[in-house]
């Protein structure tokens, strides 16, 4: 069991320990590991399947990948 956290080509090592947190935990715990930019949105994938847009609130579980995006359109 375990679940990744990704911004651009930053990435953690998955984790079983990110399993049960929200999206918001994952953005405060990581914002300076993953240099995660102000109004990035959460994208969650599962086993390669496309990824779809989350709530701060959304919880990891088993198997998923959170990316911290920017929005179309917006550059850097």
């Amino acid at each position: 069991m375990e679940a990744q956290v990704r911004c651009g080509p930053r990435a953690v090592a998955a984790h079983m320990q990110w399993i049960g947190k929200s999206v918001s935990e994952l953005r405060k715990l990581l914002v300076r590991d993953l240099q995660i930019p102000a109004g990035a949105i959460a994208v969650v994938s599962r086993f390669g399947a496309p990824g779809d847009q989350v709530s701060e609130d959304y919880r990891m579980v088993d198997g998923d990948l959170l990316e911290f995006t920017r929005p179309a359109g917006v550059k850097g």
